[in-house]
């Protein structure tokens, strides 16, 4: 007999074709739950960094706005209190904006002059009595704002 002809097993196909059916089988029942998993997952990933990608362009905006503000010639107050006031929690924005209103403040009293006018040639630039104490009263009236924050 050939040696090939010895080594043919009777049913032995039978056997082959029983192991492939219960792999069938197995993925029969589980592929779907699987991959509904991991379509759950995927999807969970992808709006996760979609949120983190819009709290980093807000925090950036913010940032933008405030240092475009800082670098005008003169900072105005309101416009700081106004990106404070807005930005409330998108970084440290609100307490920078509200800092720097507060220097102003403090530097229009400790200069005399009006921060929205600072010509000192101008008369009416200069600050009264009653004008230093309104800006003593803001500055202390930020960074309090500042300390509860």
């Amino acid at each position: 007999m050939d040696e090939r002809q010895a080594q043919i097993k009777e049913g032995a196909g039978l056997e082959e074709s029983r192991v492939n059916q219960e792999f069938l089988d197995f993925l029969n029942r589980w592929s779907f739950p699987v991959l509904l998993i991991i379509a759950i997952v995927s999807g969970g990933y992808f709006v996760y960094n979609q949120w983190q990608a819009r709290k980093i362009a807000a925090r950036d905006q913010a940032f933008a706005e405030l240092g475009n503000m800082e670098s005008s010639n003169a900072p105005s107050v309101f416009s700081l209190t106004t990106i404070a006031d807005e930005y409330e929690g998108v970084g440290h924005v609100s307490e920078l904006a509200l800092l720097q209103a507060a220097s102003i403040h403090l530097n229009a009293v400790r200069t005399g002059l009006d921060p929205a006018d600072p010509d000192a040639s101008n008369p009416e630039s200069l600050l009264s009595d009653e004008d230093i104490a309104f800006h003593l009263d803001q500055a202390r009236s930020l960074y309090n704002q500042v300390l509860d924050r």
